[in-house]
């Protein structure tokens, strides 16, 4: 072989080799590319454009016209990371930033226009929320004009505005509550939600009354696993966890087939508890299904670890079974020439619809409940604890033992300034009628 064929030899297999590494991606070394899109979360004006840049390119964050704009977040809820218009910004992945919008000097988001002030006085009803969300709250049914304000998220005794055309007599209603981004996303088609929404809770409006009962939203809503509600009964179904008396997961009025609640994954012991407004009475009654060896009816089950859906169907609750309200009822009489209270240990008790003052030549009812054993609740309930008068003046009602679904009477008599007050001993006078259920 001459040195001229050696060297023409070579230098082919040159030029082959490298036109086929030239071809892969070992000296392919450019930088993926990512867009990063601002969203306007509800708001007005114009957004900043979109940009597409190799991975690692810092840039500085746009922002939006508006006194109440604020920033940017990872999250539309304002739950995610938070930036600063004009901040430097890493893009390493496609991701999208939500404006944020502060509150307007009255309370009111510039964002949302929803009324996130708690009214400390004249409000509807209290809530007191365990969730890192903003929620938006409704009255019975979802749209504009059933909007009642908004709850911020871990707000405690938050007081919702109490707007006349929808808080003028007695009545119960489910309290509808929607994340503030389901809200911003649906302003157009509330009614999408129906089934959807982030929970219902039965809520009471007393028109003469002070409304200081709590209404508490579970820290187990919000998660990403299902849980769906069917009741085709007649009866409204508050979810309650761990025991009849536990705190609420959900609602599903009468009729509702198909309503989904989003929980975060965990162990789950769940009581159906059925509740109903009689408005002769001015009562809300509230009874749990027994079963056969009088415990209360209840299912578990766990969401995550492979199981994100769970159906519960009400109607399986109500086939030849027994009730029972897991209180006996107390009702007090007040004769007395001036309005009095009932306490408990020192703690002013309330009825079922709100009330705690009662009027002199009124008749109120009080629930006392049941210790909850095991599964099951104790028959009877001691009041020993339980007091009755002024705030100046407090005499004991005695040690007196009350039997389950019983209604018992007392009556207080004279007065309170020439301390003179005086107290019945209970009397039972009936059985608590279930024939609303």
């Amino acid at each position: 072989m001459t040195k001229k064929t050696l060297f023409t030899g070579m230098l082919a297999m040159a030029l082959v080799f490298g036109l086929v590494l030239t071809g892969c991606d070992l000296f392919n070394t450019a930088d993926p590319q990512y867009t990063l899109t601002y969203n306007a979360n509800g708001g007005t004006g114009t957004t900043p454009s979109s940009l597409k840049v190799n991975s690692g390119t810092e840039i500085t964050l746009g922002k939006m016209d508006g006194a109440s704009f604020s920033g940017w977040n990872t999250r539309a809820d304002g739950g995610g990371t938070s930036y600063d218009a004009g901040a430097s910004f890493t893009v390493t992945t496609d991701i999208t930033l939500y404006a944020k919008w502060t509150l307007g000097g009255s309370g009111v988001d510039n964002q949302s226009g929803v009324d996130y002030t708690s009214h400390n006085s004249d409000y509807s009803i209290l809530t007191r929320s365990n969730v890192n969300k903003k929620l938006v709250a409704f009255k019975g049914m979802l749209s504009e004009e059933t909007l009642i304000g908004g709850i911020p998220a871990h707000a405690s005794n938050h007081g919702l505005p109490k707007d006349s055309k929808l808080f003028n007599k007695n009545e119960d209603f489910p309290l509808i509550l929607l994340t503030e981004e389901q809200y911003l996303e649906n302003k157009g088609n509330l009614k999408a939600l129906e089934d959807t929404p982030f929970t219902r809770i039965f809520a009471f409006y007393n028109a003469s009354g002070t409304n200081e009962n709590v209404y508490e939203i579970s820290g187990k809503l919000g998660g990403d696993n299902v849980l769906y509600i069917q009741n085709p009964t007649s009866m409204n179904v508050e979810i309650r966890l761990n025991g009849i008396n536990g705190e609420t997961l959900g609602y599903a009025a009468t009729g509702m087939l198909n309503t989904k609640l989003f929980l975060t994954p965990g162990d789950y012991n769940i009581f159906p508890v059925f509740k109903k407004y009689n408005s002769v009475r001015d009562e809300i009654i509230t009874v749990y299904p027994k079963g056969a060896e009088g415990y209360a009816m209840n299912t578990q089950f766990q969401l995550g670890e492979g199981t994100s859906e769970i159906s519960f169907n009400t109607s399986s609750y109500l086939t030849n079974q027994s009730y029972s309200t897991g209180t006996a009822w107390l009702i007090i009489d007040n004769q007395a020439d001036t309005g009095i209270q009932l306490q408990k240990g020192g703690v002013i008790q309330r009825t079922a619809t709100g009330i705690a003052t009662i009027n002199n030549g009124f008749s109120r009812t009080f629930q006392v409940d049941m210790a909850k054993v095991g599964t099951t609740y104790d028959t009877s309930a001691k009041i020993s604890a339980y007091q009755v008068g002024t705030a100046a003046k407090l005499i004991s009602i005695g040690n007196h033992e009350l039997s389950v679904d019983k209604m018992y009477k007392v009556t207080v008599t004279g007065s309170a300034n020439q301390n003179t007050l005086a107290v019945t001993e209970p009397e039972e006078v009936g059985d608590i009628s279930l024939d609303d259920f």
